[in-house]
């Protein structure tokens, strides 16, 4: 028979592991987003450049205080997507593809 201590200190332990395989659980979640985002980005990225060829020829600055650079030469970019997001038109004909890929994704 355990004594008092033995008890709590078994019950401690346990309660530690719980803890420990609750942060590992959020830990393997976050990451699997974090994936998940890396590969969504990276294909975004993909389509860009297919679909704007000339994306390519913007300069990617490395290495030192690049990132003022990088969004000075990113600028064209950066424009040309923000005028389609802003445009009314254009934005419900993507959100509707959107909510019909997304709801034809669900069933499967």
């Amino acid at each position: 028979m355990k004594t008092f201590s033995e008890q709590i200190n078994t019950e401690m332990s346990e309660l530690e592991r719980l803890k420990f395989m609750q942060k590992k659980q959020k830990r393997e979640a976050r990451l699997e987003k974090e994936k998940e985002e890396k590969i969504r980005r990276f294909i975004s990225g993909d389509l860009v450049n297919e679909c704007l060829p000339r994306v390519s020829e913007i300069p990617v600055y490395s290495g030192g205080v690049t990132a003022a650079k990088n969004v000075k030469a990113f600028e064209p970019l950066r424009n040309l997507l923000a005028a389609v997001a802003t445009n009314e038109e254009l934005m419900a004909q993507f959100n509707a593809d959107m909510n019909r890929m997304l709801s034809e994704a669900e069933r499967f």
